[in-house]
C-alpha cells in the first residue's frame, strides 16, 4: 500500500473499532458477558485462521488479492475484538468480586489487560 492508503485504512480501522465497541454495549445485557466473550473469541480465531494463509500467499507468492483479503480479515478481527473482548474483561471483575475486593479485582484486570 502507498503511505496515504495505509493511513486511510488505519483511520477506517480505528473508526470501525470505535463503532463496534459502542455497539457491544447493546449486546452485553442481551447475550450475557460469557456468551459475548465466547462469540468474540470464536470470531477472532476465524479471522486468524484466514489471515495466516492469506499473508503467506501475499508475501511468498506475491498475490495482491490475498493481501487485500488479509486487510479485510484484520478489520474483521478488530470488529470481533471490539464486540466482546474490549469491554467485558473490564466489567466482569467489578461485578463478580465482593465489595471489599472490587477495587483490587478491577486493578488486577486493568494491569493484566495492559500487559
Amino acid at each position: 500500500m502507498s503511505e496515504t492508503m495505509a493511513r486511510l485504512v488505519a483511520a477506517c480501522n480505528g473508526i470501525s473499532y470505535f463503532v463496534f465497541s459502542c455497539i457491544a454495549v447493546l449486546f452485553v445485557e442481551r447475550l450475557g458477558r460469557r456468551k459475548l466473550m465466547m462469540i468474540s473469541t470464536f470470531m477472532q480465531m476465524l479471522a486468524f485462521v484466514f489471515i495466516s494463509p492469506l499473508l503467506y500467499y501475499a508475501t511468498v507468492k506475491n498475490n495482491t488479492n490475498a493481501a487485500k483479503a488479509s486487510v479485510f480479515f484484520f478489520f474483521f478481527y478488530c470488529i470481533s475484538f471490539g464486540l466482546g473482548m474490549l469491554g467485558v474483561p473490564w466489567l466482569y471483575p467489578a461485578e463478580v468480586a465482593s465489595l471489599p475486593m472490587r477495587t483490587k479485582a478491577a486493578a488486577l484486570a486493568t494491569a493484566s489487560d495492559w500487559m
